[in-house]
């Protein structure tokens, strides 16, 4: 095992104890298991910088951690209380911290919950447990902003230069007639990805970024364009007619590679990308995607030189907005088809009435029935089945590891080394399964400090594999979400926007109509849905539905291309009968490729040339996203 994975873990597990054997001196015993929430919230949250808005969202997790330890308080009362505030609590956790397109973050949340519930305090000792929750959502923002502090800055710097020398890798391949940078493309693409989703999630905040991160945007937004132009131009024989640009491009990277590391000032950066731009226009062979490469080119010059705030290039041209967001992301999760809705309703529906029963009967035991409940049901129904087989088989597994170790050290002393043992073994397991073998130990062992051995044992089984099956029952009767389903459902929906997005576009061309608010929002749906898909194929992991999310990646980025290049033609222009002919040529005709490279042959005028570009690579991509659904009808 490697030595900085073994002292990386052993240090956390230090800090995790320390942390937890502090908490409990400061708040006592009653509290300990709000440290265990309130340190494994912090942990799984650092995947989401939340220093976006500090002051905000520090209010936000202090009233959360302190709702939490009221709302628990009211519903220990009785079980009617319990049923109706479980139900409330886990629905808003579940519907807040699951997203359909990043890991979910509920886990914390809800574990926290359930800790507080069946740990329950005096009235006079709740007000400092609810100092200790409210110490908690502090420590989240903490951590947040020792870790996440300028974590952006550093990512995309680190994501530009990784991007920079995958992008070099596959011009190298591609000048030496080797077409094989499908794995790499698609690697940069993906780290090209995370460095715009970040930035982009600020600008939607209305945060005003430094000018350092505003030219780390231009330049990812640069260099995705270059990595998408490039996965085609190896598609079309004869290399000696990029050659030129291509070389060019190169240069530019290993400029852009000084640049972000401070050996190279901006005004040469600009010089250099215009002596690119003149020796480019030199040259004889201008195959169409040469002059898709130069406009990348170009407007990375033009975005770099602008002259007045970035911040205000960003808000003329920025298509997506919070508001249209905000309200897309409403309409899409508050129904039968949304992934958040149906887990949210089914976990918070299936757990309170967990809680209900326990509390009726008054169950010794019975929160392992509840935690069963909670961990089994996952969004989707396939997951839930996997979680579920896990669960059983970890719990069998460390039930017998515990009978065996717990037989042969009867010593209180022992048990607690074994118990502190299991924990630290457990930091470094990723399957589910053996983690719940682990937690198996470490459950039983804390509830054999103070009950028999065998009384725990068999309690602990019984609710584990009872909870596991209704919960598995549960989710595939109550609005069961499979995600075979689903992403057949949006893929055909995403293929319909698409239509939807090219109709509305030449009217805007044609018309010279301004863009709206509702030609926004129904990109914003068409990216939406493609999150969506994209984070679902890692379950089903099909090759097609890559293709097709790659598809639409040229779609998406042409569109933009394309209003931009609307806006030009609009301002420099007069009316093209020509151009306009060729469009709806293309567009509602079969084409090949001769046909595209006489009506680009045929065009004087260069705004003409892009836009022309913008619609066949548009085309070719619906054309290939319709026949890629086709397959993955037959294949799910």
């Amino acid at each position: 095992m490697d030595k900085n994975k073994i002292a990386s873990t052993t240090m956390l597990f230090i800090v995790i104890v320390g942390t937890i054997v502090g908490f409990k001196t400061v708040f006592g015993n009653e509290n300990t298991l709000v440290a265990v929430a309130g340190i494994t919230a912090a942990l799984s949250l650092l995947g989401t910088d939340y220093t976006i808005n500090p002051i905000k969202n520090t209010i936000y997790f202090v009233s959360l951690e302190v709702g939490i330890g009221v709302l628990t308080y009211i519903a220990s009362v009785n079980a009617f209380l319990g049923f109706i505030i479980t139900f409330i609590s886990i629905f808003y956790i579940l519907y807040s911290f699951t997203y359909n397109t990043k890991k979910p973050t509920y886990v914390a949340f809800t574990l926290g919950y359930f800790f507080m519930l069946y740990t329950p305090v005096t009235f006079d000792l709740l007000p400092r447990r609810l100092i200790g929750l409210a110490s908690c959502g502090l420590l989240i923002m903490i951590m947040q902003m020792i870790v996440n502090r300028n974590k952006l800055k550093k990512e995309a710097q680190h994501g530009i230069k990784s991007s920079i020398k995958y992008i070099s890798e596959e011009i190298d391949l591609i000048l030496s007639c080797d077409k094989s940078i499908e794995k790499i493309n698609n690697v940069t693409y993906n780290n090209l990805k995370n460095i715009l989703e970040s930035i982009y999630k600020r600008i939607d905040s209305k945060i005003k970024l430094p000018t350092n991160i505003m030219q780390y945007l231009f330049i990812s937004q640069y260099l995705e364009r270059i990595n998408l132009v490039l996965n085609r131009v190896k598609m079309y024989g004869k290399e000696d007619e990029y050659n030129t640009v291509i070389i060019e491009v190169q240069k530019i990277l290993v400029r852009l590679n000084l640049f972000i590391e401070g050996n190279l000032c901006l005004k040469e950066l600009i010089v250099g990308l215009e002596n690119a731009l003149k020796d480019i226009e030199q040259s004889k062979k201008m195959h169409y995607l040469n002059f898709e490469l130069y406009q990348c080119i170009e407007t990375l010059r033009d975005d770099l030189g602008y002259k007045e705030d970035y911040v205000q290039k960003m808000d003329e041209n920025y298509i997506s907005s919070k508001v249209i967001y905000g309200l897309n992301n409403l309409k899409n999760n508050i129904n039968r088809d949304s992934l958040k809705f149906t887990f949210a309703f089914r976990g918070a529906l299936i757990t309170s009435l967990g809680v209900f029963i326990v509390s009726l009967f008054n169950l010794q035991y019975g929160k392992w029935l509840v935690f069963s409940l909670i961990s089994i049901v996952q969004p989707y129904f396939e997951a839930s089945k996997t979680k579920g087989k896990d669960r059983i088989i970890g719990t069998v597994i460390g039930l017998l590891i515990f009978e065996i170790l717990f037989s042969l050290v009867p010593s209180m002393a022992g048990r607690t080394f074994i118990i502190l043992l299991v924990g630290y073994i457990s930091n470094y397991l990723t399957e589910y399964r053996y983690q719940m073998i682990c937690t198996t130990v470490s459950a039983l062992g804390a509830a054999a400090m103070i009950d028999t051995v065998n009384y725990v044992f068999f309690n602990r089984m019984i609710f584990v594999i009872v909870g596991t099956l209704i919960a598995l029952y549960a989710s595939k009767i109550i609005l069961p979400y499979r995600i075979s389903d689903v992403i057949k459902r949006e893929i055909k929906s995403s293929l319909e926007l698409n239509k939807s997005i090219v109709d509305k576009l030449y009217d805007i061309g044609v018309k010279k109509l301004k863009i709206n608010d509702d030609f926004k929002e129904v990109l914003t749906i068409n990216e939406f849905l493609n999150n969506k898909i994209s984070n679902n194929s890692n379950t089903l992991s099909l090759s097609s539905i890559d293709e097709f999310l790659y598809s639409q990646r040229i779609f998406m980025y042409e569109i933009r291309s394309l209003i931009n290049n609307f806006k030009t033609y609009v301002k420099n222009n007069m009316y093209s009968l020509k151009l306009i002919y060729d469009i709806e040529l293309i567009l509602n005709k079969d084409i090949t490729e001769q046909d595209v490279t006489e009506c680009f042959n045929n065009l004087q005028n260069n705004d003409d040339k892009l836009i022309l570009i913008n619609v066949v690579e548009i085309k070719y991509s619906m054309m290939k996203a319709s026949r890629i659904y086709n397959n993955i009808l037959n294949e799910i």
